[in-house]
């Protein structure tokens, strides 16, 4: 009780939202002012599209403290701490996103103009994408199926690099050491003359994951209690290199490329039964994916063209049977105008995917195409009034892809040089065409479903944002209404010829969501406070399936989610603590419920000033209360754990 308390205390008192997307322009001289003040970045692109395409559409990124705070890991710890997105986990194999109540292919995750999203499962694995690689990261909610294409129907993660042309050369090492084998080890170097830049990152990361823990599957009749077990075959070990290569070819044009090679293996965590078996034998996994592409943008006046081509190769080995593969292959090729007015914007584009997969259980003569025409469209309609527009049309080989509008408006109520009352809203219609999996499986007791329709939703949001600015002080309070209605929801069903994927749901998933956020400077402190709070109702509301339950909360889809965080910088010194609450989840269709649970993580770095260069020193303890809890049923997940990281920041010797 006294954990639910501290973090309600922390909502209380901050009165915040871990919402740091870029500040509204108050007015010039107090929006420069406070961008010194405080460490807010101001992202331009969140995905392919242009954010100023996005109007009415809520976004969030991050501070540069929220990114540090989980720099040794992945999206996974990023995401649940400073968002209201409930991510289904286990204790490190494997994350997907559930966004206002969807499935995990139900969000889209982009690096650049680049959907890593695995073609065959339809979704990524957030404990494979390390923040560290990156430089901003920005979500969307709700749908962007008109900006993103196929699977953005409940939100989309963009991941996106700096444009920095360095001249000389800087960059950073960085190592971590924490509870149950956790060591980490990265390094980023950039080398560039201006005009020619060289940059690459690499990390690796691995954990033993021998922690102890309550198993619920293994009860002492004679002490009347649950025995105390350490779990076993959880180990993870992921490797990352990334290599970029920019060239500025004059003022107008620029030529940026990227390669990423990565290798993550985990074993498959065993569930509390499963870990006390004696026989028990590990069960490695190994994802090796390639991911690259090169980009040409030029510009002409009002206009901006570009062009693109890369190549991704996914292969998911389990047991390290190489004869039991999945894995595709995808050539993609994309082309676009962008045309800038002072009031009038549109954006053409035009993207192709060549696609052949190489999985086990398909037949071997599948290749698949994939044309999408989208459009958008920016519009000042009146100094206070903007709207835009989005269309996208998919053409996919032997299936009928639908035709995805949305709009979206941004209106300004109020504004004065200290206050900004902002209404916005926007309309979405969203589709996913069904994975390689739902049409093609084909062995085991499975069957792909060639008949298969794509699910189809509609998706709508309202909400209203202050923004209040003065001095060394800024806050925005938002809220946001959202209502999404789902056909054709893709299931795998159990028939009397064998498990098959089916259309059998409609589902509805409707809520609020509240955010805060202060920013504030005392003196030599400078302090960052948020909170957010989610109430989302996510239910079935037609179902084929007669086991399914209807007019009920889904699975995996917490009605109640909120967090809150402070970080505290003063000189050289910083103090960060997040607390974030998960609400009660079903897991079956009996009415069983995980408990809900309450986190809480605190963190401090002292920077220490070099000659030319700086070194940064860490300490982190997370779940400080050492609360027990499982976030899948029964999968054990780590009590109080500690880190200690160390980083060396190479300063530009030019610029």
């Amino acid at each position: 009780m006294f954990r639910v308390f501290l973090l309600f205390f922390l909502l209380g008192s901050f009165s915040l939202h871990a919402h740091a997307q870029g500040m509204i322009l108050l007015s010039d001289s107090l929006h420069s002012h406070l961008l010194d003040t405080i460490e807010i970045q101001e992202v331009e692109i969140i995905s392919p599209v242009s954010k100023k395409y996005q109007v009415g559409s809520k976004t969030q990124s991050f501070t540069t403290m929220q990114k540090q705070s989980v720099e040794h890991g992945s999206l996974t710890g990023l995401v649940s701490r400073y968002t209201p997105v409930y991510i289904k986990s286990d204790a490190g194999g494997l994350a997907t996103f559930r966004f206002r109540g969807t499935s995990s292919n139900h969000t889209s995750v982009m690096v650049g103009s680049l959907d890593i999203n695995s073609l065959t499962l339809g979704s990524s694995n957030s404990n494979n994408i390390p923040i560290y690689l990156f430089d901003n990261v920005n979500l969307m909610f709700g749908s962007s199926s008109a900006s993103n294409g196929s699977g953005s129907i409940g939100g989309s993660v963009g991941l996106d690099f700096q444009e920095t042309w360095t001249n000389g050369f800087k960059g950073d090492i960085r190592t971590s050491a924490g509870s149950f084998g956790e060591y980490s080890l990265g390094t980023k170097l950039f080398v560039g003359n201006g005009k020619f830049e060289s940059i690459t990152r690499i990390l690796y990361y691995q954990k033993k994951n021998d922690f102890e823990f309550t198993n619920t599957a293994d009860y002492d009749h004679e002490k009347q209690q649950y025995n105390r077990d350490t779990q076993r075959f959880s180990s993870i070990e992921n490797k990352h290199i990334m290599q970029q290569f920019n060239y500025k070819i004059d003022d107008n044009r620029k030529v940026t490329s990227m390669i990423w090679l990565s290798n993550n293996r985990h074993e498959a965590q065993p569930n509390m039964a499963e870990n006390k078996d004696e026989s028990l034998i590990s069960r490695p996994i190994e994802d090796r994916n390639i991911r690259s592409w090169i980009k040409y943008n030029q510009n002409f006046n009002d206009f901006k063209f570009y062009a693109s081509t890369g190549y991704v190769k996914d292969k998911t080995v389990d047991h390290l049977d190489e004869s039991q593969s999945i894995g595709t292959q995808r050539i993609v090729s994309d082309v676009g105008l962008i045309q800038n007015k002072k009031r009038l914007k549109y954006q053409l584009d035009l993207k192709y995917k060549y696609i052949v997969p190489e999985v086990y259980a398909y037949d071997d003569n599948i290749i698949e195409q994939h044309l999408d025409f989208h459009g958008a469209l920016f519009y000042n309609i009146l100094p206070n009034l903007r709207a835009t527009l989005n269309v996208r049309q998919q053409y996919v080989t032997r299936f009928d892809a639908p035709f995805t509008p949305a709009v979206g408006f941004d209106l300004y109520m109020l504004k004065t040089d200290h206050h900004v009352v902002r209404l916005v809203g926007n309309a979405q219609r969203s589709y996913r065409i069904p994975t390689f999996n739902d049409r093609y499986w084909g062995q085991e007791g499975y069957s792909g479903n060639k008949d298969v329709l794509p699910e189809d939703g509609l998706n709508f949001e309202g909400g209203a944002n202050y923004t209040y600015g003065k001095d060394d002080l800024l806050l925005k309070i938002n809220s946001t209404y959202f209502y999404m209605d789902v056909d054709n929801w893709i299931m795998w069903i159990q028939r009397s010829e064998g498990w098959r994927a089916e259309n059998v749901l409609r589902v509805i998933s409707q809520g609020l969501e509240l955010h805060a956020n202060l920013c504030f400077k005392l003196g030599k402190v400078k302090v960052n406070t948020g909170l957010n709070y989610t109430y989302n109702s996510a239910i079935r509301k037609e179902s084929s399936n007669s086991t399914d339950k209807i007019n009920r909360q889904l699975e995996y889809a917490p009605k109640n989610m909120g967090n809150a965080f402070a970080s505290v910088k003063y000189n050289n010194y910083s103090l960060n603590i997040d607390g974030s609450y998960t609400g009660i989840r079903y897991y079956n269709q009996t009415d069983d419920y995980l408990d809900d649970y309450t986190l809480v993580n605190l963190s401090a770095y002292k920077k220490v000033d070099l000659k030319t260069d700086n070194l940064q020193i860490g300490f982190q303890i997370d779940n400080l209360f050492n609360t027990e809890y499982q976030n899948q049923y029964r999968y054990a997940m780590p009590e109080r754990s500690f880190r200690i990281s160390v980083k060396y920041n190479l300063i530009n010797n030019k610029s």
